[in-house]
């Protein structure tokens, strides 16, 4: 999944979606304008990127809703006890994460409702939002992925 495909779908998603939810776009062009002025006023740098808080909300809760990578395989290297299951060494094991992202016991009885504010001031369990995957084995390119999925989506919206 590595190149920039993953954070231009990202990215279509989220505008997708803000065209669902007008009241969420708009509290999002209202942070761009105040945080980066009007297109072409001033260069947009990594700190002014950091500024913009509501935009990491929208494109987490993007990221939940719409995962680019709905499934991540994973081989076990040693004996899990996995609930009431015991799952031997060297297998191979697929792990949801469209169901992880929906699930009601982390996310509330709305898990399948568009909601960024969702994010706000959460300290959720850091294996219950799995964009890039989580421990050892996460995204390489997560940074990256970060800082061009809020450029692509500023140059958007800000024009």
């Amino acid at each position: 999944f590595a190149g920039n495909e993953t954070s231009a779908m990202t990215v279509a998603n989220t505008i997708l979606l803000l065209a669902m939810h007008p009241h969420v776009q708009e509290k999002l062009v209202d942070e761009i304008r105040l945080q980066c002025g009007a297109e072409g006023e001033q260069s947009i740098g990594y700190e002014t990127l950091n500024r913009l808080t509501y935009m990491e909300l929208v494109l987490k809760e993007s990221l939940r809703l719409l995962p680019i990578a709905a499934v991540v395989g994973r081989r076990t290297t040693a004996e899990v006890d996995l609930g009431q299951y015991r799952l031997p060494a060297d297998i191979d094991i697929v792990i949801d994460i469209f169901d992880i992202h929906r699930n009601p016991a982390y996310w509330g009885s709305d898990a399948d409702r568009f909601r960024p504010e969702r994010f706000e001031g959460l300290r959720h369990d850091p294996f219950a939002l799995l964009p890039f995957s989580a421990g050892s084995r996460n995204c390489v390119g997560l940074r990256y992925a970060w800082i061009s999925m809020k450029i692509m989506l500023l140059k958007v919206l800000r024009s």
